[in-house]
């Protein structure tokens, strides 16, 4: 993973590797404009304390292909408004598997109240 620290006051950016996921820990489930301790970070960021900031939300966009013959393939992404994660495309099958669910159960308790009619 990498995190890209910089200072404002100074101009000064730092693009740093961390190869644990345990060391970002800290990080996570923070609100945006929320400042962090960096100390899990290691040695040098012992002091330094950090602020949260956006990430870039178009790497979670889903792309689709766009291929045709005799031309170069291309992808297609939707604007940034109307951004599609996986992971909402994950809980729309959730859904649709769970409204196919109790519809395939309630055919079966019709079937069964007509066998005992």
């Amino acid at each position: 993973m990498k995190l890209s620290i910089s200072a404002l006051a100074t101009g000064y950016e730092q693009l740093t590797e961390v190869n644990d996921e345990c060391e970002c820990r800290s990080f996570y489930e923070k609100h945006k404009a929320m400042k962090v301790a960096a100390a899990a970070l290691g040695e040098e960021w012992k002091v330094s304390v950090v602020r949260i900031r956006g990430d870039d939300v178009h790497q979670d966009a889903v792309r689709k292909p766009l291929n045709q013959e005799g031309k170069k393939p291309r992808t297609r992404a939707p604007v940034s408004q109307c951004l599609v994660i996986l992971r909402v495309l994950q809980h729309k099958r959730l859904h649709f598997a769970l409204k196919k669910q109790c519809t395939k159960k309630n055919k079966e308790v019709a079937e069964y109240d007509k066998l005992l009619a």
